[in-house]
């Protein structure tokens, strides 16, 4: 399943009564529903009001380009989490220590890969050091 980022027109979203919130995205699946829990992350991430740190008094609205890669991660991590045939709401600890552990043997696989692919390049002399 696909998810999109839905940018309405801002004029259009204040004259129905939510200009608050006219400048942030949304998100809907692959069947054009609403998906409410991810959207309204974003709408509270644009009005600080998502507690995501301990200093309250400390407001900083992110810029469209912030709420741009919010929507962007969240709806990678929902079709990633999807494709594995886990439900978001629900992962455990084990699942999260399981992906910790794939993501720590791919980058050792890819640093390994790099190495040899760098020595054998530099063997035949097409990096010049």
């Amino acid at each position: 399943m696909s998810y999109f980022i839905f940018w309405a027109d801002p004029l259009e979203i204040a004259k129905r009564g939510y200009g608050r919130v006219a400048h942030v995205p949304c998100i809907f699946d692959s069947n054009w529903k609403y998906h409410r829990e991810s959207s309204t992350y974003l709408i509270e991430r644009a009005t600080c009001t998502w507690p995501d740190s301990k200093e309250s008094h400390l407001k900083r609205y992110p810029t469209k380009q912030s709420l741009q890669g919010y929507a962007e991660s969240l709806t990678n991590f929902l079709e990633w989490m999807e494709v594995r045939l886990v439900d978001w709401r629900t992962a455990s600890g084990k699942f999260q220590a399981s992906c910790r552990l794939t993501v720590k043997i791919l980058s050792s696989y890819f640093l390994l890969v790099i190495n040899l692919l760098g020595g054998f390049v530099l063997g035949f002399g097409m990096i010049g050091i």
